[in-house]
């Protein structure tokens, strides 16, 4: 969906080029961030809500 038109759009994710484009794209913005906070020295961590997020959480507060 697009706010700012206010219309949906149809992205094509069968395609192999469509779906290895996105991922490149969300790896480099993803460094991106994780170079910002880190070197702004704010702590980071990857938690899954599918698992036992309370562990990784508790992980992240014993490193602090």
């Amino acid at each position: 969906l697009s706010i700012r038109r206010q219309r949906q759009m149809c992205i094509r994710d069968r395609s192999r080029a469509v779906r290895d484009h996105y991922a490149a794209s969300w790896q480099r913005r993803s460094g991106e961030i994780e170079a910002t906070l880190k070197h702004n020295r704010i702590d980071t961590a990857m938690i899954s809500t599918d698992g036992d997020y309370v562990a990784e959480l508790i992980k992240l507060f014993k490193q602090r």
